[in-house]
């Protein structure tokens, strides 16, 4: 698991969380599309990240967080396995 701390997050512009976070699933993709950069969860159920931004990625399926407390727009074009075995990708933020 990674971990940020409150200086990444100045260095990289984020902002800390206050208050609940939001949900952003992530976009379900079939197995054999499951190509490039796989974080697998499959066998720790815990989020591969957490941070102290404001919002969370869950798996497009089951709602399981994969990733805690991110900025949105990180991470994207990377694939999550979650525990319940769907792919997902992070998706790009609107805008």
């Amino acid at each position: 698991m990674v971990t940020m701390d409150r200086a990444d997050e100045d260095r990289d512009g984020g902002q800390a969380s206050r208050g609940d976070h939001y949900a952003i699933p992530l976009e379900c993709v079939p197995a054999r599309e499951a190509t490039g950069f796989v974080v697998s969860l499959r066998h720790s159920g815990a989020p591969a990240f957490k941070g102290r931004w404001s919002a969370n990625y869950v798996c497009g399926r089951c709602g399981a967080v994969l990733c805690d407390g991110i900025r949105p727009g990180l991470f994207v074009g990377i694939i999550f396995q979650c525990l319940c075995g769907q792919y997902g990708r992070v998706p790009v933020p609107p805008g």
